[in-house]
């Protein structure tokens, strides 16, 4: 189903129920889609059991620093107790997904995020082969893509036909029920 068959069926079913029925079933059927949406970059892939790979090169060698600063820190935290290794893994980011909700103008909108500020890097937009993004540039990194997160923006890209059919599902559901 396209958009524009939902704004469609919309009108067809504004025609009949009330505004005020009709803009309950929409909110309660975008609830449910953004919960659905949540899940999508699940399950959270187990901790990789294999050293981490050098992909950069530092001083003419094979790395896993990016740079020589970035390097020097991570050591510090290691030996200051800051960084704990082995890492152990809270899965804080992925508790922290949420879903909101809105109507306005006619229309309903689903926003899916984190309050974690390093929730892009983990899950955000993933990153093109070649192309060089500018620091702060909400991609998801390169380790964290090849050991196996999801990125949210592309799997919601993916399932949107799925979604649509539990938006709509849902919203026959609410509106079905007296």
């Amino acid at each position: 189903m396209s958009a524009e068959d939902l704004a469609r069926f919309t009108i067809y079913l504004s025609r009949r129920v009330s505004q005020q029925a009709l803009e309950a079933a929409l909110l309660q059927a975008a609830r449910k889609t953004g919960v659905a949406m949540e899940s999508l970059v699940l399950p959270i892939p187990p901790p990789p059991n294999r050293p981490l790979a050098p992909v950069y090169t530092l001083n003419g060698k094979p790395s896993k620093f990016k740079t020589e600063k970035q390097r020097r820190y991570v050591l510090w935290a290691i030996r200051t107790g800051a960084i704990r290794v082995p890492y152990r893994r809270t899965n804080s980011l992925y508790r922290s997904l949420t879903s909101k909700v809105e109507l306005a103008g006619g229309s309903v909108y689903i926003t899916v995020g984190s309050n974690k500020s390093y929730a892009p890097y983990v899950i955000g937009f993933p990153r093109q082969a070649g192309l060089v993004y500018p620091r702060g540039s909400n991609q998801q990194s390169f380790y964290h893509r090849q050991t196996g997160h999801k990125s949210l923006p592309e799997q919601i890209s993916r399932q949107l036909p799925r979604l649509m059919r539990v938006f709509i599902n849902e919203l026959q559901n609410n509106l079905s029920t007296p």
